[in-house]
């Protein structure tokens, strides 16, 4: 009989809700990923003999549990934020256009704002959200010992060391948008120079694009 996961990757390689592409797994190494573009027509997923399961995200919404094909159980809960919304205000700026190709007009106004920002909490630490591509952008004109930049093998250690420290530094993370906790002290405020879009290396946002 053939080998069930060649048979798959036939099958989707004709199938527009699947993206086959060859992408880099380590330094010197690179592998074939199969990526679902939706799993809803897929087989239900099921995870263990449990009665009962809780999953706990403030990341995706009601859409996107329909699209993971879960089966009939499942309840989407959606509760308010226990931190009043006057503790955790957004506010827009819109100084300049950070598109690619203006960005380099962009910098000095990017640059100065986020320095007058950082500026009036001197005594607090901030973090700053950017692309590992604009982070290094910055990170010349950021000098300040304040400002603390990381990258893919420094990122665990540094974030550690930042969250341990009681100095007012300024952390600029990459690929740090979920998953971390930067409640009271750990960050008094964070700075979005430029809103992430979804990653044009992942082959399946190039099909859904």
């Amino acid at each position: 009989s053939e080998d069930p996961k060649i048979v798959k990757l036939v099958t989707a390689i004709d199938d527009p809700n699947w993206s086959v592409s060859i992408e880099a797994d380590g330094l010197f190494e690179k592998a074939l990923y199969l990526k679902p573009i939706s799993v809803k027509d897929e087989p239900t997923l099921v995870w263990n003999n449990s009665n009962k399961l809780v999953f706990m995200s403030a990341t995706i919404g009601e859409a996107d549990i329909n699209r993971l094909n879960l089966g009939g159980r499942i309840r989407f809960l959606d509760f308010r934020s226990p931190i009043p919304a006057v503790n955790r205000p957004i506010i827009p700026m819109n100084i300049a256009d950070m598109s690619r190709a203006s960005i380099n007009e962009s910098l000095d106004s990017i640059v100065d704002t986020i320095k007058s920002l950082c500026s009036k909490y001197p005594d607090d630490k901030g973090f700053i959200h950017v692309s590992y591509e604009l982070a290094l952008t910055l990170k010349p004109y950021l000098s300040d010992s304040r400002f603390v930049f990381m990258d893919k093998e420094t990122k665990k250690e540094k974030f550690e060391s930042f969250l341990d420290s009681d100095e007012p530094l300024v952390f600029v993370g990459s690929g740090m948008s979920e998953g971390i906790d930067l409640k009271y002290d750990k960050a008094r405020f964070q700075i979005i120079p430029k809103i992430p879009y979804p990653s044009l290396a992942d082959s399946r946002n190039k099909l859904i694009l």
